[in-house]
C-alpha cells in the first residue's frame, strides 16, 4: 500500500512542500501528491515549483476555477476531489489529506468529503509557529517568492 497526499493548493505553495517533508519526518514515506490547482497564474506558478522541489510521484488536478467560493464551485470542486479520492481508494493507496492547502472553503470541503472515503487515513494541517514574526516565519506566499532568487527560493521552499 502506498501512502500518497491529496493537498489542494493556494497562495503558499509552500505548505505543500513542508507537509511532505514533515510526513517523511514522522516516518511517513509519501509515495505521491495529487495536489488540486485553481484557475488563477500565480497558484499555478506555486505549483509548479512544488512539482519541481517534490521527489516523489505529483499528479496536478486543474480545477475550473479560483476560488471555491460559489455554489457551482463548491460542487466542480467536491466532484473533482471525490474523483481524485475514488482512484486512490481503487489503487489501494492509504490517504493522508493536507488541510492548510487552497482556499479556505476548499479546506472546509476537503475535511468534509474525507468521512466517505475509507483510503483517508489521516487529516493533516500545517502552522507556522513564527508567523507573526518576520525574520523567522517559514510559509511564503507565491508573490514572496517570484521576488526570490531561484536558490534562496528553493530553500524557502523547504522550512524547518
Amino acid at each position: 500500500m502506498r501512502s500518497v497526499l491529496v493537498a489542494p493548493i493556494g497562495d503558499h505553495p509552500v505548505v505543500i512542500t513542508a507537509a511532505v517533508d514533515a510526513l517523511v519526518r514522522e516516518g511517513i514515506n509519501i509515495a505521491g501528491v495529487h495536489i488540486l490547482c485553481p484557475d488563477e497564474p500565480l497558484i499555478k506558478q506555486g505549483a509548479e515549483w512544488a512539482l519541481l522541489e517534490l521527489n516523489c510521484e505529483v499528479k496536478l488536478h486543474d480545477l475550473p476555477f479560483a476560488d471555491a467560493n460559489s455554489e457551482t464551485a463548491a460542487r466542480q470542486y467536491l466532484q473533482i476531489l471525490a474523483s481524485v479520492l475514488q482512484g486512490c481508494e481503487v489503487a489501494g493507496d492509504e490517504v493522508h489529506l493536507l488541510l492548510a492547502g487552497g482556499r479556505k472553503n476548499m479546506s472546509a470541503l476537503t475535511g468534509v468529503v474525507a468521512q466517505f472515503f475509507p483510503c483517508v487515513t489521516k487529516l493533516w494541517h500545517l502552522l507556522d509557529r513564527h508567523e507573526s514574526d518576520p525574520l523567522r516565519r517559514n510559509l511564503f506566499s507565491v508573490e514572496e517568492l517570484v521576488a526570490m532568487p531561484d536558490e534562496a527560493r528553493q530553500k524557502k521552499m523547504h522550512p524547518p
